[in-house]
């Protein structure tokens, strides 16, 4: 894993970070075997200043040396990945930069029911987002693989572009950080939530509108072969937790300091349960079981965190 940070103001910034991460750099995969994933996600990369829970990310024009370097990357083995983030500003956007992207397919994501997706009012409901992949070779030279998981609407297979019935990520089963820190993160001053929506006396997400988890990103990489990660946006870690448990190679550009600080604790934690878990990468029993009697209340915290689920807001406008 690799948890790198940069501020950037041109399209050329995040490259020679990029060429000091030999193993990565130097990747050699094979086409429709073993790739190189560039993500980006538009949720992950800022948020409102005003009311962040309750609306999706506009597009924020800070993004363009980012989505400009991601376009340069186009070796025999590399994917792209771009997530709207469920935001028509951003989907509009990122069509138009990636007008002239190679190979692309659209994929559709569309959540499970959730008490805050959206005001309860018709068509409301912010349920569904839109993925934009760009593969080495045209879509008929990439076989088409079973798939199991998120396939509500009948999907079985890569050759569905969908993905149904997706469990959006809840607001507790995200580390929290306090305001003053997540201001740190995103350079603005930091607005909190009533109380009746959430309860910030432990901190809160880093994006407050963050659905993809840790099991999505699995599910996806699988579907596009990834071996290594390249995290543009990278969050509060849910891609980083994904690689982690499939044994895939990682690397983050976390917005700053602050970011890739908090992030190398969060994934430090994660490390520890994918240790503890038979039959992941990281798995070994004797360590496993020292860690599972040394720190076990921060296991049981991490479990907790991944099996909760969103209440539903006593105030319906506060839904995003």
């Amino acid at each position: 894993m690799h948890i790198v940070h940069a501020r950037v103001t041109t399209k050329t910034t995040l490259q020679p970070i990029f060429e000091k991460t030999a193993g990565l750099y130097n990747f050699k995969g094979k086409v429709a075997e073993s790739h190189r994933l560039f993500l980006f996600c538009a949720d992950l990369f800022m948020e409102a200043k005003a009311i962040p829970w309750a609306t999706v990310p506009s597009w924020d024009e800070t993004a363009r040396p980012t989505i400009e370097w991601l376009l340069t990357q186009t070796g025999p083995q590399d994917v792209l990945v771009f997530c709207d983030g469920r935001s028509r500003s951003w989907r509009g956007k990122l069509e138009e930069l990636l007008k002239e992207m190679r190979h692309v397919s659209e994929m559709w994501v569309v959540y499970q029911p959730s008490p805050r997706l959206g005001r309860k009012v018709s068509f409301g409901s912010d349920n569904r987002e839109v993925i934009l992949v760009s593969t080495p070779v045209a879509r008929t030279l990439l076989p088409v693989r079973g798939r199991a998981q998120f396939g509500a609407a009948g999907e079985s297979s890569t050759h569905d572009s969908s993905y149904t019935g997706v469990p959006p990520l809840p607001w507790g089963g995200v580390p929290h950080l306090s305001s003053s820190d997540k201001a740190k993160i995103l350079g603005h001053e930091i607005e909190e939530p009533p109380d009746r929506l959430f309860d910030t006396s432990l901190g809160q997400p880093l994006f407050w509108a963050e659905r993809k988890s840790n099991g999505f990103f699995q599910r996806l990489f699988q579907d596009l072969s990834a071996k290594v990660v390249i995290d543009c946006t990278p969050g509060c870690g849910s891609a980083g937790r994904a690689c982690l448990d499939l044994g895939l190679q990682y690397l983050a550009f976390g917005r700053n300091a602050e970011h890739a600080s908090w992030l190398v604790n969060v994934l430090d934690r994660a490390a520890l349960k994918t240790i503890c878990a038979s039959g992941s990468p990281l798995f070994d029993q004797d360590l496993a079981s020292s860690a599972a009697i040394h720190f076990k209340d921060l296991l049981d915290q991490l479990h907790e965190a991944d099996n909760c689920a969103d209440d539903a807001p006593q105030d319906e406008d506060f839904c995003v």
